[in-house]
């Protein structure tokens, strides 16, 4: 009875659902059938073809070794942990899919991952295995909260490895700069003041980074503190000088617009390859045409590299200089998802509610290519809203034609 119903039932029903797939090279649901007509069937020629349809082979490597694998679909983040084995992993068959993966070894930092198992190429039907390789850090060794980012060859050259915040700057943390008195401190901030082509004093620019009751501290504040509960919502409305001036104190960096674009993951296959996910995948998960800001982490929305809320919550400055300003990156709570893969421009003096940031660490700044650090040209869409006044008019035109429209501008 098992073989009869794993020839005549389960089998064509795996062949339909592989061709009716309507998530395109998301093929868990059959590869699951698959398996129980494998236990029962074991090595059938059959079964085996419709296999290599649903699934594909691949190494999961850590450095150091012996971490144990866990896996589970992307799109059930409450789901079990399923485990996959200790490292390495070598020709491990998974089915295709796009997965969160957990690393854990005693005396290493655990790391997470958003990651498909195929890539583009190498098969006969142009879908190929994708490998999981990473290195853990001792427990320790890495700066606290932040997650490592591998080397990676991108348009503007090699990118050593970095490492970047797990989550976005909270109130609460940037609460301890203010209260450290970094607005009193001149050492912090290291970068002329310029804004609309005129270049502010030390107190011009202080009068201007005040919060709702005239004390320093972000436009989004009152009376030098956070709203009530908010502690651990992302810190916003605050300028990219404000942010600098933090990243400062924390002996750390913005990322530039490019390791921003690594860290979410921009070179694997899952954003490389839009028809084959893209900003959708995260979409559900993440902060995007919402109410406002949510506390950081607390939406299951992670990147490649174990970073949470870098799609949506608060637009994140970075580094790099631009025609409006300075690079702001992975939109708010009140965009729409494509936001996830648009550098926006804003000026640099900016303190909207939608304006946050995370810090990075680049351990060796010498190897990174200088280009990477340079001024943005266009291949963006000019953010009108972060210029003031703006008429009703002018922002209804700008929503209707720049930021709500996926087509990318020229």
């Amino acid at each position: 009875a098992d073989i009869l119903w794993a020839r005549e039932v389960a089998l064509p029903e795996i062949e339909r659902m592989i061709e009716e797939n309507d998530v395109w090279r998301n093929l868990v649901a059959p590869y699951r059938l698959a398996e129980e007509a494998e236990a029962i069937l074991g090595d059938d020629p059959e079964l085996a073809a419709l296999f290599h349809e649903c699934a594909r082979e691949i190494d999961v490597l850590t450095d150091p070794p012996g971490a144990t694998v866990y896996l589970k679909e992307y799109a059930t983040p409450d789901s079990a942990w399923e485990i996959l084995g200790v490292t390495p992993l070598e020709g491990i068959r998974v089915p295709i899919g796009i997965f969160r993966w957990k690393l854990e070894k005693a005396g290493c930092e655990t790391v997470e991952a958003a990651a498909s198992t195929w890539n583009v190429g190498g098969e006969d039907d142009l879908i190929a295995g994708y490998h999981l390789v990473r290195t853990l850090d001792q427990v320790g060794s890495a700066p606290a909260g932040m997650v490592r980012v591998p080397a990676t060859e991108t348009t503007v050259g090699p990118l050593p490895d970095f490492y970047i915040g797990r989550f976005e700057v909270t109130n609460r943390e940037y609460k301890a700069f203010v209260d450290g008195g970094a607005y009193t401190n001149p050492e912090l901030w290291r970068h002329p003041f310029v804004r609309e082509g005129r270049e502010l004093s030390w107190s011009e620019a202080m009068r201007a980074f005040v919060d709702g009751a005239g004390r320093p501290g972000p436009s989004t504040w009152m009376g030098g503190d956070f709203p009530a509960g908010r502690g651990d919502h992302p810190v916003s409305g605050v300028s990219w000088y404000e942010a600098m001036a933090y990243a400062e104190w924390a002996g750390m960096t913005l990322p530039t617009s490019e390791h921003w674009n690594v860290a979410r993951g921009a070179y694997t296959p899952v954003i490389q390859w839009p028809q084959l996910g893209g900003f959708g995948i995260f979409a559900p998960f993440t902060n995007f045409g919402k109410q406002g800001p949510v506390p950081v982490g607390s939406l299951p929305g992670i990147t490649a590299f174990g970073a949470y809320d870098m799609p949506g919550n608060v637009r994140e400055w970075c580094w790099n200089e631009a025609p409006m300003g300075r690079v702001v990156r992975g939109g708010s709570w009140e965009d729409n998802a494509y936001e996830f893969s648009n550098e926006r421009h804003s000026p640099p003096m900016d303190r909207s509610p939608r304006n946050g940031f995370r810090l990075a660490q680049v351990p060796d700044p010498q190897a990174v290519p200088e280009i990477a650090y340079a001024r943005r040209e266009p291949d963006f869409t000019p953010d009108f809203r972060s210029v003031e006044p703006v008429s009703d008019d002018l922002f209804r035109v700008y929503k209707e034609q720049f930021a709500y429209d996926p087509t990318p501008l020229n």
